[in-house]
């Protein structure tokens, strides 16, 4: 009977020890990490916040700084406000779905519809996609700190080790997702996020992020730092006051709306390229009647010290084709895209088209910018890094929105820039016949 009662203290003991060190991570009074980021990226995608952040960006070229004002609402739509260093309000923006509005410097409401995909990344997480994160990083509970008043959990992450892994940095820009690869196109050097989180003990929202990117050898290549001095998650839309600034597009008076249609296809232009569809543009949805004047209305506002055009947004490559001075190339595009539409802003004698081409049965999309002068009439991104690469006549540039592939070839710029890895982004650069 002895025999039997030691026998089962023993294997009660056995069985205690596994539990014990199968939940080593909350018998220590140390939170999972694992759980804190579980917990933080489902606050991240899922609740709606009333923020203001400052972020930091340091790069070999110098530092830049910006405060924003950010009102994000799962259903009614995202505010954002750009703060200047005396606390002047330099631009404001509100969205949702596709209707973009901005007051421009004479106070006059601008309707924006076109690539806003491109305009906003101050809806991103700062490092890698939240989803990267929880899959593929490893996270260590460092201990608590307070940021702003808040006590927060710190939780350190590291990628994964696997050369072969693809380390992304993911953008949340409106309502679309991209996850960009940030590699050299011929995989002899990648560009891994060490990232520390902040999480809020009781939101888990995020109230401060680090990251530093390194090459594989572990050499900086940048960092970059968010900070929340005030963070409200979880508000509802009643709270929402960028209504009662910017109203809705149906509420706009027709004379304080910018309108922007195509040029008629019916031009007697004859510079179509062989890979078309239909010869008639479409106007977007969310413009006014038709104006066939020939050319594109285009208005100029200020837009963070940089002009900014009306698009004009077609849902063919004819339609593009015809409204620029210039023939748009052939492109060798992987098959499972296809055209979605195509935009163009001009300027004077200063054109920029962008093509849009979406991956089969997903949001994804792979854009194709062409520019036949000096500079972009689309908003541009911070340059992080850019690379030469070897046999080809243009580089992979790494920015604060995602990565690109750039070259320059009889006075025009082309950019090539999508979910895709840098390779098949060089090959489809590569396609542009100079």
């Amino acid at each position: 009977m002895v025999d039997r009662y030691r026998l089962g203290l023993l294997v009660l003991v056995v069985a205690l020890g596994v539990a014990l060190i199968a939940n080593a991570g909350t018998t220590t009074g140390e939170p999972d990490p694992e759980v804190l980021v579980e917990k933080a990226v489902d606050s991240m995608e899922n609740q709606s916040i009333d923020a203001i952040h400052t972020q930091r960006i340091t790069r070999p070229g110098g530092e830049i700084t910006q405060t924003v004002h950010v009102q994000q609402h799962r259903s009614a739509g995202q505010y954002i406000e750009v703060v200047g260093e005396s606390g002047e309000i330099q631009q404001q923006l509100a969205f949702n779905d596709s209707v973009i509005l901005q007051r421009n410097s004479n106070g006059e409401l601008v309707q924006y519809a076109g690539p806003g995909e491109y305009l906003f990344d101050e809806f991103s997480t700062l490092g890698a996609a939240p989803e990267e994160v929880l899959e593929n990083y490893d996270g260590d509970f460092e201990g608590t700190a307070t940021v702003s008043g808040r006590e927060s959990y710190v939780v350190s992450l590291s990628p994964p080790k696997e050369t072969t892994a693809a380390v992304t940095l993911g953008i949340h820009a409106g309502n679309v997702n991209y996850e960009l690869p940030l590699h050299e196109a011929k995989k002899t050097e990648w560009y891994l996020s060490e990232e520390t989180w902040w999480i809020d003990k009781e939101t888990f929202y995020p109230i401060k992020q680090t990251v530093t990117w390194t090459d594989k050898d572990e050499k900086t290549i940048a960092t970059a730092t968010r900070e929340y001095e005030k963070l409200e998650v979880g508000f509802g839309t009643r709270d929402l006051p960028f209504t009662a600034r910017l109203p809705s597009e149906t509420e706009l008076d027709s004379s304080a709306k910018d309108t922007v249609t195509g040029r008629n296809a019916d031009s007697n232009k004859t510079n179509t390229p062989p890979e078309t569809e239909s010869d008639n543009t479409t106007k977007s949805a969310d413009t006014e009647p038709d104006d066939t004047t020939g050319s594109a209305n285009s208005k100029e506002t200020d837009s963070s010290q940089r002009a900014v055009y009306e698009p004009t947004v077609f849902e063919t490559r004819a339609g593009v084709n015809v409204s620029v001075p210039f023939q748009l190339p052939t492109l060798t595009m992987p098959s499972i895209y296809t055209f979605n539409r195509g935009i163009v802003q001009s300027h004077a004698r200063n054109h920029s088209v962008m093509l849009l081409y979406s991956k089969n049965g997903t949001d994804e999309t792979l854009a194709v910018e062409i520019v036949n002068s000096e500079r972009s009439l689309f908003q541009y991104s911070l340059v992080i890094h850019s690379e030469s690469v070897s046999g080809f006549d243009g580089e992979v540039v790494i920015t604060n929105s995602g990565t690109e592939v750039v070259r320059e070839c009889n006075g025009r710029t082309y950019r090539v820039r999508g979910p895709p890895d840098a390779e098949t982004l060089i090959q489809v650069t590569e396609s542009m016949q100079c």
